[in-house]
C-alpha cells in the first residue's frame, strides 16, 4: 500500500550548512519541530528562521563575546592556545614572559 505522509523538517538558515550527518529528523507539526530541535538539539529560532546549535553558538559569541578557556602555553614554543567553550573558536598567541 502506498500512503502519503506529511511531515516537517528543518534547515539551518546559514547557507551551505548541513547540520544532520546521517539522519534528518522529521516532525508531525512545526511546533514539535521547534520544541524538540530547541530542547534536544540546541537550535535557536526566531519565527520560522532557525540556526543549528553550531551556528547559534557562533552568533551568540558574535553578540556577547567568546567564553575563552584558561588555555595552555606550550613551554617549548611559548605559544598559548585558548578555545571558546561555546563555539570552539581557537586563539593562538605568543605568550609573554
Amino acid at each position: 500500500m502506498i500512503r502519503r505522509h506529511v511531515c516537517f523538517t528543518a534547515e539551518c538558515s546559514t547557507p551551505g550548512c548541513e547540520p544532520f550527518d546521517e539522519y534528518t529528523p522529521h516532525f508531525d507539526t512545526e511546533e514539535e519541530a521547534v520544541e524538540k530541535l530547541t530542547r534536544e538539539w540546541g537550535w535557536r529560532f526566531r519565527g520560522k528562521t532557525g540556526l543549528c546549535a553550531s551556528h547559534a553558538a557562533v552568533r551568540e559569541c558574535e553578540r556577547t563575546g567568546h567564553e575563552w578557556s584558561s588555555g595552555y602555553t606550550d613551554p617549548s614554543t611559548g605559544v598559548r592556545e585558548e578555545y571558546c567553550g561555546r563555539c570552539n573558536a581557537a586563539s593562538r598567541l605568543l605568550a609573554t614572559t
